[in-house]
């Protein structure tokens, strides 16, 4: 008797062992990857001398003003217009300078990174959470990590839709997970950083409305099952969401439903591309095994109906164009990447000969990762564009007002601090398609005249060139007639 004793007191040795080495070897595979995706977000950060993107550089600006109050007027961008944004996301990256003593644009892009890489950990906890499963948890964080576009979404460009990414898939895991307080926390806090976003994370807990007698417990972390009081402060909630969203849908609606664009801006929004451009974005590996996993997992519906409420909105966002390509895509890729990661898994379980065969298709997908970062290159400011945009700012006045293309726009009004006559800021641009044919009409027109009623249009003191108008076709000898006052190879500054 004592030696039977023995022994299973020594099996259930052996077994608590085994399973703290599993959960550990577990923990360290997680770190691994999210460190992996936090060093591919951070690439262009640490190989460029300036702060990667567009978009960045207007959030820089306005969190700068932030620091000293909210201001309900834009005096530089399209030469001083009111001030159209969720401004939780600029009072987030303000107090975060003034919490570090950091200049906003060296802070923001390393916070933003963080939380773009953080999502892949919120990842591997969902899945563990529908399919018990860490090795679906861990592949499926993995294909999360080096996939193009969410790499191109959540890298140090600071891009809001890293902080929508995160927020939301926290909402979501909290959902799956009942604990209803902390899903109406995350939902709440996304839709105060992007209200369209917030309203899809509160649609969420539509499936979850109508507890049975089943759930109507309390657990033993407290967790309220029944969810009669929680249900009620959703419904109060979404129903505030939606009127609150109200003041945001006339931008909304004239940027993606009406279109009233130039078609040079809507064709980069909704991008003409063929399969081989979506696969390229999305990883082939990943779609494939989440087209597998999906199948498999086709009957656990129940647990999985926010990711797939996710991925129904998303993929009809991008049939119907009623968003940008990529960023329809960048949602789609947080379920897509759960399904991905069950299906590899049992891939693994069915043939475990496969492992090495696994490693090579990670292998690749991590490498197929850096290598897309060359897609984020466009939204770098080349030395000397940079170099002339300080000119601009030390050497002009500070009312003068400098015409440049959209993607220049945000540069001018952060780095030389002067008003321009366009940028890429869309909502509450009542006269954007206006200000866009008539910048191209500058740059494209033989006929002075037409040039010169456009400047005292818009009140121009100088204009931008740079090798940006050279690849885009536009000529510099039409521009010849002005004085250039700055020259730096390819870049030069125009006074007219």
């Amino acid at each position: 008797m004592i030696r039977k004793h023995l022994i299973c007191d020594a099996a259930g040795t052996f077994m608590r062992v085994k399973a703290k080495k599993c959960i550990y070897g577990t923990n360290i595979l997680l770190l691994s990857i999210f460190v992996l995706a936090l060093a591919i977000r951070f690439v262009p950060l640490f190989t460029h001398d300036h702060p990667m993107g567009v978009d960045a550089y207007y959030h820089f600006r306005q969190a700068e003003q932030f620091k000293t109050g909210y201001d309900s007027f834009d005096e530089l961008s399209f030469g001083g217009r009111p001030y159209v944004y969720q401004p939780t996301f600029h009072f987030f990256l303000a107090a975060l300078s003034i919490m570090t003593f950091l200049p906003v644009e060296t802070v923001a892009p390393i916070a933003v990174t963080l939380l773009g890489a953080l999502t892949v950990v919120v990842v591997f906890f969902i899945v563990r959470r529908v399919f018990k499963n860490d090795t679906a948890a861990l592949l499926s964080a993995a294909f999360l990590a080096v996939t193009p576009v969410f790499i191109w979404k959540t890298s140090s460009n600071t891009l809001l839709t890293a902080v929508d990414m995160f927020l939301l898939s926290l909402a979501i895991l909290f959902l799956l997970k009942q604990e209803k307080t902390k899903y109406l926390i995350a939902a709440s806090v996304l839709f105060l950083f992007n209200p369209l976003i917030g309203l899809l994370a509160m649609c969420l807990n539509i499936a979850y409305c109508r507890p049975n007698a089943s759930h109507r417990k309390i657990d033993s972390v407290g967790n309220i099952k029944g969810w009669k009081w929680i249900d009620f402060a959703w419904l109060l909630l979404f129903i505030a969401f939606i009127i609150s969203s109200l003041h945001f849908l006339p931008a909304f609606e004239k940027i993606y439903i009406s279109k009233d664009l130039p078609q040079d801006i809507l064709a980069a929004m909704n991008e003409n591309i063929d399969i081989s451009g979506y696969l390229f974005r999305v990883n082939v590996f990943a779609v494939g095994f989440g087209i597998f996993g999906l199948y498999l997992a086709r009957k656990k519906v129940k647990n999985m109906l926010p990711l797939l409420m996710v991925l129904a909105v998303s993929l009809a966002s991008l049939a119907l164009g009623v968003i940008e390509t990529d960023r329809a895509l960048v949602y789609a890729v947080l379920p897509l990447s759960v399904f991905a990661g069950f299906g590899a898994s049992e891939v693994l379980k069915r043939k475990p000969q496969a492992f090495g065969i696994m490693l090579i298709i990670l292998a690749a997908s991590t490498l197929w990762g850096f290598v897309s970062l060359g897609n984020l290159e466009w939204s770098a400011i080349p030395d000397s564009e940079y170099a002339a945009l300080e000119w601009l700012k030390n050497s002009s006045s500070e009312n003068a007002t400098i015409l440049a293309t959209p993607i220049e726009g945000h540069w001018i009004t952060y780095v030389s601090r002067r008003k321009n006559v366009i940028d890429t800021h869309l909502l509450g641009a009542t006269d954007f398609t206006e200000r866009f044919d008539d910048v191209m009409t500058f740059y494209r027109t033989d006929d002075n005249g037409i040039r010169d009623g456009l400047i005292k249009k818009y009140n121009i003191s100088y204009v931008f060139y740079s090798d940006r108008f050279a690849r885009s076709g536009f000529s510099i000898e039409k521009l010849n007639i002005y004085a250039p006052v700055y020259q730096n190879g390819s870049t030069v500054v125009f006074k007219v």
